[in-house]
């Protein structure tokens, strides 16, 4: 007899932790986490890149038609994560300090704890916070 497979989906509202337990649960019980949002994010990039959406408009019946071509795989990396995988090729943008929540009090980076005491982030008399960009292409075949 052939074991019944079955779907756990978590729904709440945003930033509520949903990704965190759904990560944790489907590591303890054996499952495969499937990330959602980066799903979507890699089928609207593949619509981007083949003109299917422009000007806020998405041609439904060429999305229809190239489906075929499109291929989304999560493989599990090294640390057991898994990475999300659009036609063989994974794109990872990687960013640090690209923006200031409050820029109208110097010095303020929430990344830096140089003192003791309760004003991380706060630092008197120190140089800015450097910007780091990072792109990552990973392909299998």
């Amino acid at each position: 007899m052939k074991q019944q497979q079955i779907n756990i989906a978590i729904d709440g509202y945003s930033s509520c932790g949903k990704s965190t337990i759904a990560k944790l649960l489907a590591e303890k019980i054996g499952y495969i986490y499937i990330d959602s949002g980066a799903m979507y994010r890699a089928i609207t990039y593949f619509a981007l890149e083949r003109g299917i959406i422009k000007d806020k408009s998405i041609f439904t019946q060429q999305l229809i038609k190239t489906l075929p071509t499109l291929h989304v795989k999560f493989i599990k990396n090294e640390k057991g994560n898994a990475e999300t995988f659009l036609n063989g090729v994974n794109f990872s943008l990687i960013g640090n300090n690209l923006f200031y929540i409050k820029r109208s009090v110097e010095n303020i980076d929430p990344e830096s704890a140089y003192q003791v005491g309760n004003a991380q982030g706060l630092e008197y008399y120190g140089v800015p916070s450097s910007r780091s960009y990072g792109l990552s292409i990973n392909a299998k075949f």
